[in-house]
Protein backbone atom coordinates (compact mmCIF):
# COMPACT_ATOMS: atom_id res chain seq x y z
CA UNK A 1 0.00 0.00 0.00
CA UNK A 2 1.34 3.43 -0.94
CA UNK A 3 2.16 5.70 1.93
CA UNK A 4 -0.08 8.75 2.37
CA UNK A 5 2.93 10.84 3.36
CA UNK A 6 3.29 13.14 0.36
CA UNK A 7 7.03 13.69 0.20
CA UNK A 8 9.71 11.44 1.62
CA UNK A 9 12.77 13.21 3.01
CA UNK A 10 14.79 10.02 3.09
CA UNK A 11 18.12 9.89 1.35
CA UNK A 12 18.51 13.64 0.91
CA UNK A 13 22.15 13.82 1.99
CA UNK A 14 24.06 16.50 0.09
CA UNK A 15 27.81 16.74 -0.46
CA UNK A 16 29.65 19.64 -2.08
CA UNK A 17 32.05 19.89 -4.99
CA UNK A 18 33.62 22.78 -6.86
CA UNK A 19 31.54 24.86 -9.25
CA UNK A 20 31.65 23.41 -12.76
CA UNK A 21 29.19 25.54 -14.75
CA UNK A 22 30.22 28.29 -17.19
CA UNK A 23 28.14 31.42 -17.81
CA UNK A 24 27.97 31.69 -21.59
CA UNK A 25 25.38 34.51 -21.81
CA UNK A 26 26.21 37.16 -19.20
CA UNK A 27 23.41 38.77 -17.20
CA UNK A 28 21.14 40.48 -19.73
CA UNK A 29 18.30 42.94 -18.96
CA UNK A 30 14.83 41.42 -18.89
CA UNK A 31 11.36 42.81 -18.19
CA UNK A 32 8.08 40.96 -17.81
CA UNK A 33 9.95 37.70 -18.29
CA UNK A 34 8.94 35.84 -15.11
CA UNK A 35 7.32 32.50 -15.95
CA UNK A 36 7.66 28.75 -15.45
CA UNK A 37 6.17 27.35 -18.67
CA UNK A 38 8.21 28.67 -21.60
CA UNK A 39 10.98 26.66 -23.27
CA UNK A 40 13.45 29.51 -23.70
CA UNK A 41 16.55 27.56 -24.77
CA UNK A 42 17.52 25.77 -27.98
CA UNK A 43 20.65 24.64 -29.80
CA UNK A 44 21.55 23.87 -33.38
CA UNK A 45 23.57 21.14 -35.03
CA UNK A 46 26.16 23.78 -35.95
CA UNK A 47 26.96 24.39 -32.27
CA UNK A 48 24.94 27.58 -31.90
CA UNK A 49 22.92 28.21 -28.73
CA UNK A 50 19.68 30.20 -28.69
CA UNK A 51 17.64 31.90 -26.00
CA UNK A 52 14.48 33.98 -26.35
CA UNK A 53 13.20 36.37 -23.69
CA UNK A 54 11.01 39.37 -22.97
CA UNK A 55 13.32 42.37 -22.67
CA UNK A 56 12.75 46.07 -21.82
CA UNK A 57 10.95 48.46 -24.15
CA UNK A 58 13.05 50.55 -26.52
CA UNK A 59 11.44 53.71 -25.09
CA UNK A 60 9.12 54.59 -22.23
CA UNK A 61 7.24 51.46 -21.09
CA UNK A 62 3.53 51.56 -21.93
CA UNK A 63 2.51 48.04 -20.90
CA UNK A 64 2.30 46.90 -24.52
CA UNK A 65 5.75 47.71 -25.89
CA UNK A 66 8.16 45.27 -24.28
CA UNK A 67 10.39 43.45 -26.74
CA UNK A 68 10.54 39.74 -27.50
CA UNK A 69 14.18 39.14 -28.43
CA UNK A 70 15.98 36.05 -29.74
CA UNK A 71 19.73 35.76 -29.14
CA UNK A 72 22.10 33.40 -30.92
CA UNK A 73 25.47 32.49 -29.39
CA UNK A 74 28.54 30.85 -30.93
CA UNK A 75 31.75 29.84 -29.21
CA UNK A 76 35.15 30.62 -30.69
CA UNK A 77 36.80 27.21 -30.51
CA UNK A 78 40.26 28.77 -30.30
CA UNK A 79 39.65 31.31 -27.52
CA UNK A 80 36.61 29.68 -25.90
CA UNK A 81 34.82 33.05 -25.90
CA UNK A 82 31.10 33.17 -26.68
CA UNK A 83 29.74 35.92 -28.94
CA UNK A 84 26.04 36.74 -29.39
CA UNK A 85 23.82 38.36 -32.00
CA UNK A 86 20.19 39.35 -31.45
CA UNK A 87 16.94 40.02 -33.30
CA UNK A 88 13.72 41.68 -32.09
CA UNK A 89 10.79 39.40 -32.92
CA UNK A 90 8.00 41.56 -31.45
CA UNK A 91 8.04 45.11 -30.05
CA UNK A 92 4.39 44.99 -28.94
CA UNK A 93 4.86 42.42 -26.18
CA UNK A 94 2.43 42.80 -23.30
CA UNK A 95 3.84 43.34 -19.82
CA UNK A 96 2.36 40.16 -18.36
CA UNK A 97 5.12 38.33 -16.49
CA UNK A 98 3.26 35.01 -16.20
CA UNK A 99 1.79 34.45 -19.68
CA UNK A 100 3.35 36.27 -22.65
CA UNK A 101 6.85 34.81 -22.61
CA UNK A 102 8.23 33.13 -25.74
CA UNK A 103 9.32 29.59 -26.49
CA UNK A 104 11.88 28.54 -29.11
CA UNK A 105 13.00 25.40 -30.93
CA UNK A 106 14.75 24.32 -34.13
CA UNK A 107 13.18 21.76 -36.43
CA UNK A 108 15.29 19.01 -38.02
CA UNK A 109 16.06 21.24 -41.04
CA UNK A 110 17.52 23.95 -38.80
CA UNK A 111 14.64 26.44 -39.13
CA UNK A 112 14.01 28.39 -35.92
CA UNK A 113 10.45 28.46 -34.53
CA UNK A 114 9.32 31.06 -31.96
CA UNK A 115 5.88 31.47 -30.34
CA UNK A 116 5.26 34.52 -28.18
CA UNK A 117 3.05 37.27 -26.66
CA UNK A 118 -0.11 35.25 -25.99
CA UNK A 119 -2.63 35.07 -23.20
CA UNK A 120 -5.85 33.53 -24.54
CA UNK A 121 -4.96 34.86 -27.99
CA UNK A 122 -4.58 33.56 -31.54
CA UNK A 123 -1.19 32.07 -32.36
CA UNK A 124 1.65 34.59 -32.53
CA UNK A 125 4.24 32.53 -34.35
CA UNK A 126 7.30 33.16 -36.50
CA UNK A 127 9.76 30.88 -38.34
CA UNK A 128 13.22 31.84 -39.56
CA UNK A 129 13.51 32.37 -43.32
CA UNK A 130 16.75 30.37 -43.35
CA UNK A 131 18.22 27.54 -41.33
CA UNK A 132 20.46 28.49 -38.38
CA UNK A 133 19.87 32.19 -39.09
CA UNK A 134 18.01 34.76 -36.96
CA UNK A 135 18.33 37.68 -39.37
CA UNK A 136 14.85 37.26 -40.91
CA UNK A 137 11.59 35.64 -39.78
CA UNK A 138 8.31 34.85 -41.52
CA UNK A 139 5.08 35.39 -39.56
CA UNK A 140 2.95 32.23 -39.50
CA UNK A 141 0.43 33.31 -36.89
CA UNK A 142 -2.82 35.27 -36.93
CA UNK A 143 -2.30 39.04 -36.98
CA UNK A 144 -3.63 41.01 -34.01
CA UNK A 145 -3.94 44.80 -34.18
CA UNK A 146 -2.39 47.23 -31.69
CA UNK A 147 -5.88 48.13 -30.50
CA UNK A 148 -6.74 44.50 -29.78
CA UNK A 149 -3.48 43.93 -27.92
CA UNK A 150 -4.38 46.92 -25.72
CA UNK A 151 -7.82 45.41 -25.09
CA UNK A 152 -6.23 42.14 -23.98
CA UNK A 153 -3.74 43.90 -21.72
CA UNK A 154 -5.83 46.65 -20.15
CA UNK A 155 -9.41 45.31 -20.37
CA UNK A 156 -8.72 41.56 -20.01
CA UNK A 157 -10.76 41.15 -23.18
CA UNK A 158 -10.40 38.11 -25.45
CA UNK A 159 -12.38 38.97 -28.62
CA UNK A 160 -11.30 35.93 -30.64
CA UNK A 161 -14.41 33.86 -31.48
CA UNK A 162 -13.06 31.97 -34.53
CA UNK A 163 -11.35 28.58 -34.49
CA UNK A 164 -8.09 30.13 -35.67
CA UNK A 165 -6.28 30.53 -38.99
CA UNK A 166 -2.60 30.25 -37.97
CA UNK A 167 -0.20 27.54 -39.13
CA UNK A 168 -0.57 25.80 -35.75
CA UNK A 169 -4.12 24.56 -34.96
CA UNK A 170 -6.15 26.16 -32.19
CA UNK A 171 -6.98 29.56 -30.77
CA UNK A 172 -6.99 31.52 -27.51
CA UNK A 173 -3.57 30.05 -26.81
CA UNK A 174 -1.60 30.26 -23.56
CA UNK A 175 1.52 28.51 -22.22
CA UNK A 176 3.09 27.27 -25.50
CA UNK A 177 6.19 25.07 -25.10
CA UNK A 178 8.32 23.18 -27.63
CA UNK A 179 9.71 19.63 -27.37
CA UNK A 180 11.67 17.38 -29.74
CA UNK A 181 11.67 13.62 -30.08
CA UNK A 182 14.77 11.44 -30.49
CA UNK A 183 14.65 11.88 -34.28
CA UNK A 184 14.57 15.67 -34.07
CA UNK A 185 10.86 15.98 -34.90
CA UNK A 186 9.23 19.03 -33.35
CA UNK A 187 6.16 19.18 -31.08
CA UNK A 188 4.40 22.07 -29.36
CA UNK A 189 2.07 21.92 -26.35
CA UNK A 190 -0.40 24.58 -25.27
CA UNK A 191 -3.73 25.46 -23.65
CA UNK A 192 -6.54 26.30 -26.09
CA UNK A 193 -10.22 27.26 -26.10
CA UNK A 194 -12.52 24.60 -27.54
CA UNK A 195 -15.55 26.92 -27.68
CA UNK A 196 -14.00 30.40 -28.17
CA UNK A 197 -17.27 32.28 -28.80
CA UNK A 198 -18.87 31.25 -25.50
CA UNK A 199 -18.70 33.28 -22.26
CA UNK A 200 -15.25 32.95 -20.72
CA UNK A 201 -16.12 30.30 -18.12
CA UNK A 202 -17.79 28.12 -20.80
CA UNK A 203 -14.97 28.01 -23.34
CA UNK A 204 -13.61 24.63 -22.22
CA UNK A 205 -9.89 25.38 -22.06
CA UNK A 206 -8.17 22.17 -23.08
CA UNK A 207 -4.70 20.64 -23.54
CA UNK A 208 -3.28 20.88 -27.02
CA UNK A 209 -0.38 18.93 -28.56
CA UNK A 210 0.63 19.44 -32.19
CA UNK A 211 3.32 17.77 -34.31
CA UNK A 212 5.33 19.45 -37.07
CA UNK A 213 5.99 17.72 -40.38
CA UNK A 214 9.32 19.23 -41.45
CA UNK A 215 9.01 17.88 -45.00
CA UNK A 216 5.52 19.28 -45.65
CA UNK A 217 6.12 22.19 -43.24
CA UNK A 218 2.69 21.71 -41.68
CA UNK A 219 1.35 21.19 -38.16
CA UNK A 220 -1.16 18.54 -37.09
CA UNK A 221 -2.98 18.53 -33.76
CA UNK A 222 -2.96 15.27 -31.78
CA UNK A 223 -5.87 13.91 -29.79
CA UNK A 224 -9.60 13.51 -30.30
CA UNK A 225 -12.01 15.59 -32.36
CA UNK A 226 -14.65 17.71 -30.61
CA UNK A 227 -17.59 18.99 -32.66
CA UNK A 228 -18.35 22.68 -32.15
CA UNK A 229 -21.42 24.58 -33.35
CA UNK A 230 -21.99 28.15 -34.54
CA UNK A 231 -22.94 28.94 -30.94
CA UNK A 232 -19.50 27.74 -29.80
CA UNK A 233 -17.37 29.48 -32.42
CA UNK A 234 -17.66 31.96 -35.24
CA UNK A 235 -17.87 28.99 -37.57
CA UNK A 236 -18.99 25.43 -36.87
CA UNK A 237 -16.32 22.77 -37.15
CA UNK A 238 -14.09 20.52 -35.07
CA UNK A 239 -11.35 21.12 -32.53
CA UNK A 240 -8.72 18.48 -31.80
CA UNK A 241 -7.61 18.27 -28.18
CA UNK A 242 -5.35 15.94 -26.21
CA UNK A 243 -7.32 16.48 -22.99
CA UNK A 244 -10.64 18.27 -22.52
CA UNK A 245 -13.63 18.21 -20.21
CA UNK A 246 -16.37 20.75 -19.64
CA UNK A 247 -15.98 22.39 -16.23
CA UNK A 248 -12.24 21.62 -16.06
CA UNK A 249 -9.12 23.30 -17.42
CA UNK A 250 -6.23 21.22 -18.79
CA UNK A 251 -2.85 22.63 -17.81
CA UNK A 252 0.70 22.42 -19.16
CA UNK A 253 1.15 19.14 -21.01
CA UNK A 254 4.90 18.39 -20.97
CA UNK A 255 6.65 15.85 -23.17
CA UNK A 256 9.63 13.51 -22.89
CA UNK A 257 10.75 10.83 -25.39
CA UNK A 258 12.55 7.71 -24.23
CA UNK A 259 15.31 5.88 -26.10
CA UNK A 260 12.70 3.92 -28.10
CA UNK A 261 11.14 7.30 -29.05
CA UNK A 262 8.01 6.59 -27.01
CA UNK A 263 6.27 9.85 -26.10
CA UNK A 264 5.50 10.39 -22.40
CA UNK A 265 3.17 13.18 -21.23
CA UNK A 266 2.48 14.77 -17.84
CA UNK A 267 -0.19 17.38 -17.14
CA UNK A 268 -2.63 18.57 -14.47
CA UNK A 269 -6.24 19.74 -14.19
CA UNK A 270 -8.06 22.62 -12.54
CA UNK A 271 -11.77 22.63 -11.84
CA UNK A 272 -13.98 25.64 -12.49
CA UNK A 273 -11.75 28.41 -13.78
CA UNK A 274 -8.18 29.56 -14.28
CA UNK A 275 -5.65 29.62 -11.43
CA UNK A 276 -2.32 28.42 -10.17
CA UNK A 277 -3.39 25.41 -8.08
CA UNK A 278 -4.26 22.15 -9.83
CA UNK A 279 -5.15 18.57 -8.94
CA UNK A 280 -5.24 15.22 -10.76
CA UNK A 281 -1.57 15.08 -11.76
CA UNK A 282 -1.83 12.83 -14.82
CA UNK A 283 0.27 10.75 -17.22
CA UNK A 284 -0.02 9.12 -20.63
CA UNK A 285 2.31 7.56 -23.18
CA UNK A 286 2.20 6.93 -26.92
CA UNK A 287 4.16 4.38 -28.95
CA UNK A 288 2.92 5.63 -32.34
CA UNK A 289 3.85 9.30 -32.40
CA UNK A 290 0.65 10.54 -30.77
CA UNK A 291 -2.00 8.67 -32.76
CA UNK A 292 -3.06 6.80 -29.62
CA UNK A 293 -2.28 7.17 -25.91
CA UNK A 294 -2.19 4.72 -23.02
CA UNK A 295 -2.35 4.81 -19.24
CA UNK A 296 0.49 3.69 -16.98
CA UNK A 297 -1.03 0.19 -16.87
CA UNK A 298 -1.04 -0.07 -20.67
CA UNK A 299 -4.77 0.31 -21.28
CA UNK A 300 -5.85 2.70 -24.02
CA UNK A 301 -7.34 6.14 -23.42
CA UNK A 302 -10.31 7.45 -25.37
CA UNK A 303 -9.35 10.83 -26.84
CA UNK A 304 -9.60 13.54 -25.81
CA UNK A 305 -8.67 12.38 -22.31
CA UNK A 306 -11.09 13.36 -19.53
CA UNK A 307 -10.19 14.18 -15.95
CA UNK A 308 -11.19 10.84 -14.42
CA UNK A 309 -10.14 8.63 -17.34
CA UNK A 310 -6.83 7.55 -15.83
CA UNK A 311 -5.24 6.88 -12.51
CA UNK A 312 -3.59 9.79 -10.75
CA UNK A 313 0.21 9.85 -10.57
CA UNK A 314 -0.15 10.70 -6.87
CA UNK A 315 -1.84 8.57 -4.20
CA UNK A 316 -4.71 11.05 -3.92
CA UNK A 317 -6.06 12.68 -7.10
CA UNK A 318 -7.21 15.69 -5.05
CA UNK A 319 -3.69 16.54 -3.85
CA UNK A 320 -3.04 20.16 -4.77
CA UNK A 321 -0.01 20.81 -6.95
CA UNK A 322 1.20 23.80 -8.90
CA UNK A 323 -0.15 23.45 -12.41
CA UNK A 324 3.18 23.12 -14.22
CA UNK A 325 5.18 19.88 -14.09
CA UNK A 326 8.22 18.49 -15.90
CA UNK A 327 8.74 14.95 -17.19
CA UNK A 328 12.03 13.25 -17.94
CA UNK A 329 13.63 9.99 -16.79
CA UNK A 330 15.41 8.22 -13.99
CA UNK A 331 18.96 7.04 -14.62
CA UNK A 332 17.61 3.66 -15.76
CA UNK A 333 15.15 5.22 -18.20
CA UNK A 334 11.86 5.13 -16.31
CA UNK A 335 9.53 8.17 -16.50
CA UNK A 336 10.15 10.73 -13.75
CA UNK A 337 7.79 13.63 -13.07
CA UNK A 338 9.00 16.63 -11.08
CA UNK A 339 6.33 18.88 -9.58
CA UNK A 340 5.62 21.33 -6.79
CA UNK A 341 3.29 20.75 -3.87
CA UNK A 342 1.03 23.79 -4.10
CA UNK A 343 2.47 26.62 -1.97
CA UNK A 344 5.08 24.17 -0.67
CA UNK A 345 8.18 22.28 -1.76
CA UNK A 346 9.31 20.64 -4.99
CA UNK A 347 9.28 16.88 -5.37
CA UNK A 348 9.71 14.07 -7.90
CA UNK A 349 7.98 10.75 -8.47
CA UNK A 350 9.04 7.83 -10.66
CA UNK A 351 7.08 5.14 -12.47
CA UNK A 352 7.87 1.63 -11.34
CA UNK A 353 8.52 -1.31 -13.67
CA UNK A 354 5.01 -2.54 -12.83
CA UNK A 355 3.48 0.66 -14.21
CA UNK A 356 2.49 1.94 -10.76
CA UNK A 357 3.92 5.22 -9.46
CA UNK A 358 6.27 5.26 -6.49
CA UNK A 359 6.39 7.40 -3.39
CA UNK A 360 7.44 11.03 -4.01
CA UNK A 361 10.91 12.17 -3.00
CA UNK A 362 11.80 15.69 -1.99
CA UNK A 363 13.96 17.47 -4.57
CA UNK A 364 17.35 18.62 -3.20
CA UNK A 365 17.44 22.36 -2.47
CA UNK A 366 13.90 22.47 -3.83
CA UNK A 367 15.01 21.56 -7.34
CA UNK A 368 12.49 22.97 -9.81
CA UNK A 369 13.57 20.58 -12.56
CA UNK A 370 14.91 17.05 -12.02
CA UNK A 371 16.09 15.10 -15.06
CA UNK A 372 18.72 12.80 -16.47
CA UNK A 373 18.58 14.06 -20.04
CA UNK A 374 20.58 11.01 -21.08
CA UNK A 375 23.33 11.50 -18.50
CA UNK A 376 24.39 8.53 -16.35
CA UNK A 377 23.37 10.64 -13.33
CA UNK A 378 20.15 12.33 -12.25
CA UNK A 379 20.40 16.13 -12.12
CA UNK A 380 18.53 18.70 -10.07
CA UNK A 381 18.31 22.40 -10.98
CA UNK A 382 17.27 24.74 -8.17
CA UNK A 383 17.23 28.44 -7.33
CA UNK A 384 20.60 30.14 -7.08
CA UNK A 385 21.16 28.54 -9.51
CA UNK A 386 22.23 25.41 -7.69
CA UNK A 387 23.01 22.38 -9.82
CA UNK A 388 23.39 18.92 -8.28
CA UNK A 389 23.76 15.35 -9.47
CA UNK A 390 22.79 12.15 -7.67
CA UNK A 391 19.93 9.68 -7.73
CA UNK A 392 16.63 8.91 -6.02
CA UNK A 393 17.05 8.14 -2.35
CA UNK A 394 20.82 8.60 -2.48
CA UNK A 395 23.38 11.30 -1.79
CA UNK A 396 23.35 14.37 -4.02
CA UNK A 397 26.49 16.30 -4.93
CA UNK A 398 26.33 20.09 -5.20
CA UNK A 399 28.37 20.97 -8.29
CA UNK A 400 27.45 24.58 -9.00
CA UNK A 401 26.17 27.23 -6.60
CA UNK A 402 25.32 30.90 -7.05
CA UNK A 403 22.83 33.35 -5.55
CA UNK A 404 20.38 35.84 -6.98
CA UNK A 405 18.54 33.69 -9.55
CA UNK A 406 15.23 32.15 -8.50
CA UNK A 407 13.68 30.52 -11.56
CA UNK A 408 15.71 27.99 -13.54
CA UNK A 409 15.09 25.82 -16.59
CA UNK A 410 17.32 23.23 -18.19
CA UNK A 411 17.77 21.70 -21.63
CA UNK A 412 19.87 18.59 -22.19
CA UNK A 413 22.37 18.57 -25.07
CA UNK A 414 23.32 14.87 -25.35
CA UNK A 415 25.55 15.48 -28.37
CA UNK A 416 27.56 17.97 -26.28
CA UNK A 417 27.35 15.95 -23.03
CA UNK A 418 26.06 19.06 -21.25
CA UNK A 419 23.02 20.99 -20.07
CA UNK A 420 22.00 24.52 -20.94
CA UNK A 421 20.56 26.30 -17.89
CA UNK A 422 18.34 29.37 -18.19
CA UNK A 423 18.34 31.45 -14.98
CA UNK A 424 15.98 34.33 -14.15
CA UNK A 425 17.05 36.84 -11.50
CA UNK A 426 14.94 36.88 -8.34
CA UNK A 427 13.89 40.47 -9.06
CA UNK A 428 13.20 39.45 -12.68
CA UNK A 429 15.46 42.19 -14.04
CA UNK A 430 18.08 39.88 -15.61
CA UNK A 431 18.47 36.56 -17.40
CA UNK A 432 21.59 34.54 -18.10
CA UNK A 433 22.55 31.17 -19.58
CA UNK A 434 24.91 28.68 -17.94
CA UNK A 435 26.56 25.69 -19.65
CA UNK A 436 26.89 22.71 -17.30
CA UNK A 437 29.02 19.82 -18.65
CA UNK A 438 28.19 16.29 -17.59
CA UNK A 439 31.89 15.85 -16.89
CA UNK A 440 31.35 18.24 -13.98
CA UNK A 441 29.79 15.35 -12.09
CA UNK A 442 31.25 14.75 -8.69
CA UNK A 443 30.04 11.17 -8.54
Amino acid sequence: MRLSVFVLLLGLGIASAASAGETILPATPAAGNMNVFATQLAYGNDGAVYTVNVEPAAGTPTGVNLQTVVRRGRQNLTTGVWSWTSKVIENRTMDDPFHTQPSIALDRTGRIHIVYNMHNMPWQYAVSAKANDISSFEFKGEFVTDETISLVKFKSATPFPSLGSAAIPGTQITYPAFFKDRRGELFVTYRQAVRPKRPFAEREYACGIARFDASARTWKALGGAINVTAADAQEAGTVTAFCAQSGWWGYHPRLWFDTANVMHVSWAWRQGNAGGDCTNLSYAYSTDGGKTFRRSNGTAYTLPIRVNDGGSVLASPTTKVSCRTEIDSTVDGRPLISFQNYAAGFAMVDRQASGAWGQPYAAPYGGQVVMSGGSPELWSFASGPRILDGDLGQRWTLLHQETGYCTVKALAMPTKQAFLVHAQACDHSLVKVVLMPWSGSGS
